[in-house]
């Protein structure tokens, strides 16, 4: 991801076309999951088996090569992850998904990447982000949207660009922002 390749995790082909439109559109970006939600908080836990843009990661504190306590798959030797968090600071929360009547959807979501991890013990990339409002609030709204279990993000503000490149492809645009 690092050098502009999308990736989607489990083979997702949607999630990689995603993560590299929105790469080409804002450098740098990257693929990501929510993996939980932090309600005491107000917000969202990203995470997933090991990857991130190493072009992401914060500049203050150096990404390690870890072992996995635990192996993905089968394998003869255990298997490494590099361990970072996003650098903190404004961010685009994005996803392209296939939307009613089989359209192309973008879904974009102003964030704040927090300036949290890594934590010792997570031998997986992981960071935190703030939505622009609740957190429930912009759960349901992405759930509504037909928001997808992976999604990509990039620092700063892409949805104008995201806009206007949904105009251009005929696809839909829904925006969450705060409520």
């Amino acid at each position: 991801m690092g050098e502009g390749f999308g990736f989607g995790g489990e083979g997702d082909l949607i999630a990689a076309a995603g993560s590299t439109f929105l790469n080409r559109l804002m450098p740098p970006a990257g693929f990501t999951e929510i993996f939980t939600m932090d309600f005491g908080g107000n917000s969202l836990f990203l995470s997933h088996m090991g990857e991130m843009n190493i072009a992401m990661a914060r500049k203050d504190r150096r990404p390690v090569l870890r072992a996995r306590p635990t192996p993905i798959t089968r394998t003869r030797e255990r298997q490494l992850a590099l361990v970072a968090s996003l650098e903190p600071g404004p961010a685009t929360l994005a996803a392209l998904t296939l939307g009613p009547n089989h359209r192309w959807r973008f879904i974009a979501a102003p964030v704040a990447v927090e300036d949290f991890g890594p934590l010792p013990d997570m031998a997986v990339p992981h960071s935190k982000v703030r939505p622009a409002g609740d957190v429930r609030d912009f759960l349901t709204a992405y759930a509504k949207a037909g928001g997808p279990h992976h999604n990509a993000l990039c620092f700063g503000d892409a949805r104008p660009r995201l806009r206007r490149a949904a105009a251009m492809l005929d696809a839909d645009y829904v925006e969450i922002a705060e409520s």
